[in-house]
């Protein structure tokens, strides 16, 4: 089995998915896959709420409060989870630089920048069992 986690970046849903907005290759990913209709965040931006979604801890027990703060080292993340369970593990994020950098088994492939360097990565695992995680950053701003 593969996943593939899509993160999108302040895409608001009521946007994404109304009736005025075209979402046709969305739209076919969704019904394929698994869409969380509601769903609450831990924080009000990106870093405290990355952390949290790949431990499951609270921002401020798990002390991730901006971009230097590096995810902690001794708090097990998904992507550790994945690997340990036999899954070829990588990531596109936001910036190299920032969150997952000491994390090494999130692989960082690369900032994302287009989709075809995560589709090359995925076409070239399609018979393995892969988690990748794809930071899509591309709407958030300017607001």
């Amino acid at each position: 089995m593969n996943v593939l986690m899509l993160v999108v970046d302040s895409l608001r849903r009521d946007f994404c998915f109304s009736d005025e907005t075209e979402t046709g290759t969305l739209d076919r990913f969704i019904d394929e896959g698994v869409r969380f209709d509601q769903t609450i965040s831990s924080s009000t931006w990106t870093p405290p709420c990355m952390g949290s979604i790949f431990s499951g801890i609270y921002p401020h027990r798990l002390g991730m409060y901006d971009f230097s703060s590096p995810f902690p080292s001794d708090v097990q993340s998904l992507f550790q989870q994945f690997e340990a369970a036999g899954y070829e593990v990588g990531s596109y994020v936001f910036d190299e630089n920032y969150l997952f950098k000491d994390v090494p088994e999130a692989n960082v492939e690369d900032s994302f920048r287009d989709y075809s360097k995560p589709r090359a990565w995925i076409e070239d695992r399609a018979d393995n069992d892969f988690f990748l995680f794809v930071h899509h950053y591309w709407v958030h701003g300017p607001y």
